[in-house]
């Protein structure tokens, strides 16, 4: 009986069903290891795909930025939320490899956002002292057209005297003074609103065009990141459109003057 346990053939079977399980057992794990593998990959390509969708709409929002902020009298509010989503969605992406894109990137948006926030600041300042004005003046014509039509009365009752008319005259000379004065004073505010509407507009030109390059880099990166294919024609018809933008804005500048 001994003797049959450690028969050749019996021996050759235990240790042959023992490999067979460890080789199985090793399969399995590389296949597991595998699976993970290919999970963790998609996970990845997932994301990276997520970040080439946001970053394209961000460029997208880099390149509008001058048609938002020249349309309905420089649209400031709307041209800074994309500025700032741009911003976003950049930040999302800053683990890609060629990081020092997205940092430049990052950076020159930023900066950007700080530098258009400076000049448009007096903007809001600029409107509620027209708006207070303009209600000043408002009030003054209302008045004006009061005192002309006691005057227009007056006349018409055929009581007017010297005294009546010496006073009302009087009356209505001030007030012509005040609403030339409050005009004055309105035209001087539209005028340094314009002035720094005109400033902001050129600026996020000049910043869309230092951008612009880079953000497209940043996007080459990712989409070889991701083996994606990226069409050449993309480049030169965002140059297009910029150029586009640039002399819509220009022409605005002109009919603005």
């Amino acid at each position: 009986m001994e003797n049959n346990l450690w028969d050749p053939r019996l021996l050759a079977a235990f240790l042959g069903a023992v490999v067979t399980i460890i080789i199985a057992f090793i399969g399995w794990l590389i296949a597991a290891k595998q699976r993970k593998t290919d999970r963790l990959l998609e996970i990845r390509r997932k994301t990276y795909l997520d970040a080439v969708s946001s970053f394209t709409e961000a460029i997208s929002y880099l390149t509008s930025i001058p048609g938002h902020l020249n349309s309905a009298g420089v649209n400031f509010a709307e041209g800074i939320a994309n500025f700032q989503k741009a911003i976003n969605q950049v930040n999302l992406i800053c683990e890609v490899k060629n990081s020092y894109l997205i940092n430049e990137l990052n950076n020159k948006v930023i900066e950007s956002f700080f530098k258009i926030l400076k000049l448009a600041a007096p903007v809001h300042d600029l409107q509620f002292d027209i708006n207070a004005k303009t209600q000043v003046q408002s009030n003054l014509n209302n008045r004006l057209d009061s005192l002309l039509e006691r005057w227009g009365l007056t006349l018409e009752a055929e009581i007017l005297n010297q005294e009546i008319f010496e006073n009302q005259s009087k009356a209505f000379e001030r007030l012509s003074e005040q609403i030339q004065e409050i005009n004055a004073e309105i035209n001087q505010l539209w005028e340094n609103k314009l002035n720094i509407q005109k400033e902001v507009s050129k600026q996020s030109i000049l910043i869309v065009a230092n951008v612009s390059p880079v953000a497209t880099q940043v996007e080459i990166v990712l989409r070889k990141e991701l083996g994606l294919p990226y069409d050449k024609n993309i480049a030169k018809q965002r140059e297009d459109m910029l150029e586009q933008q640039i002399y819509a804005s220009l022409k605005l500048f002109e009919d603005l003057v």
